[in-house]
């Protein structure tokens, strides 16, 4: 099952950053992840993140958050 955030959380994360090199917001990432990304790679292709000097391992670790599945109850 994919993971979805309520419109509450998503309004939340407007503000919080997602790649704080390149100034990205985690909302971009989560509207990525919305619009049909499924893998690291399409969200860094359609949200230009991890091109900097760490290589976009903080980025990516909250990219593969937000991919993966939620756990039922």
């Amino acid at each position: 099952m994919k993971r979805t955030l309520s419109p509450e959380k998503k309004l939340i994360s407007q503000p919080k950053a997602g790649c704080i090199c390149k100034d990205i917001k985690l909302y971009t990432l989560i509207q990525a992840v919305d619009a049909g990304a499924s893998s690291v790679e399409a969200v860094v292709r359609q949200t230009g993140i991890g091109d900097d000097s760490r290589q976009g391992r903080p980025c990516r670790a909250k990219v593969e958050q937000l991919l993966s599945p939620c756990e039922a109850p």
